[in-house]
């Protein structure tokens, strides 16, 4: 039987699986107060810089709630992990499941950095933080506001642009 629960349960997993990996690798560059550090093979505290004003216009684009600039956020090949959705792989359901959240007037997304580090290599990233979201509940219609924390990985494109790949959020007490 496919059990909701059983099934956030697994993406929750695999996602903390995926998003361990990365940081393995990425941590072992960026020191404990989340500022980036220099690597010899690229400016790690430049690309930090750009991932962060990026973030910063990722919330823009949600307050503005304009479909393809969000979208334009994600690689190709992304999946965005949610609570209570079904997992959205690759631009055409990420843009499907957008579509659908701001079908609805009331939904809006804010979200703080407060992290970010950059692998040594210079290719993946990953900014953690706080958001909080709103929404109206598809079953009692009320307006219900959800807060938490979250984890987005990122991969440098060829063109040298930050892509997020991986985009994990998870409800309750944000963390610290």
């Amino acid at each position: 039987m496919n059990n909701p629960s059983n099934s956030r349960v697994k993406s929750v997993i695999v996602g903390a699986a995926l998003v361990a990996a990365i940081l393995t690798g990425a941590s072992a560059c960026s020191p404990k107060d989340g500022q980036a550090s220099a690597a010899a093979d690229g400016d790690t505290a430049k690309d930090a810089a750009a991932i962060r004003a990026g973030e910063v216009q990722w919330a823009l684009d949600w307050k503005n709630r304009v479909l393809e600039p969000l979208v334009g956020h994600y690689a190709h090949d992304a999946e965005v992990m949610a609570p209570g959705i079904k997992p959205a792989v690759g631009s055409d359901a990420i843009r499907a499941a957008l579509t659908d959240i701001l079908a609805d007037p009331k939904a809006s997304l804010s979200f703080t950095t407060d992290k970010v580090a950059v692998a040594a290599s210079g290719d993946l990233a990953y900014t953690s933080g706080k958001y909080s979201e709103t929404a109206t509940n598809p079953k009692t219609h009320a307006v219900e506001t959800e807060t938490g924390s979250y984890v987005t990985v990122y991969r440098k494109a060829a063109d040298g642009a930050w892509k997020a790949v991986a985009d994990i959020n998870t409800p309750g007490p944000a963390a610290p």
